[in-house]
């Protein structure tokens, strides 16, 4: 979570490939790698997403910037079960997704997405690198040390590029007036019930 407990400080997440403010550099930068690839006029491919709104928006979204490095990208949304099954088996050119989790912990979130045997890692990208520095963080009991652990697995992370996050979304609520401090959970999965 950009800003979160074991986040990379923002000058250290603007190094990474993709995630500086030069967007024109990373443009030309991508248009080189697709060429050195062998596609250097870009290729056409199939984004699969689920038949929801948001997720729909979030593709739509993708196709636009994708357009930008010579990707032609078309659209098709699947009933959201069916979605689930094109992730799991792998079966798309191109998957547009939305994750949340209930916990923002390394263990919780590398665990469920990043790691090679992760079971929503479902690019099947897979560094071993990633998995060491995973063990460790998770093993170490000295908090400091952990997070120096956690800093490093971002940064071997991320450029991997298993996922390209392209936002983070936050949850917003109302309450009553009589209301007297609440603090919502950094989690929309988590005290989530008002009764209390």
């Amino acid at each position: 979570l950009p800003g979160g407990p074991w986040s990379l400080p923002e000058e250290e997440i603007l190094k990474l490939p993709g995630y500086g403010k030069d967007k024109t550099k990373d443009i030309a930068r991508a248009k080189q790698l697709l060429a050195e690839a062998g596609f250097p006029t870009g290729f056409d491919a199939l984004i699969k997403t689920r038949q929801s709104q948001g997720y729909i928006d979030h593709a739509i979204f993708v196709i636009d910037q994708l357009k930008k490095i010579g990707i032609n990208a078309t659209l098709k949304p699947y009933e959201s079960a069916q979605a689930y099954d094109i992730g799991n088996t792998g079966d798309y050119d191109l998957l547009t997704w939305t994750h949340g989790f209930a916990l923002d912990d390394p263990d919780a979130v590398y665990n469920e997405f990043y790691l090679c045997n992760a079971p929503r890692n479902w690019s099947k990208l897979c560094s071993p690198q990633v998995d060491e520095l995973f063990m460790k963080q998770s093993q170490e009991l000295d908090a400091a040390k952990r997070k120096e652990l956690m800093l490093q697995l971002e940064k071997t992370a991320v450029p991997l590029a298993s996922k390209i996050i392209t936002s983070w979304g936050m949850r917003r609520s109302a309450n009553w007036s009589f209301v007297k401090g609440y603090t919502s959970h950094v989690s929309l999965y988590n005290n989530i019930r008002y009764d209390q």
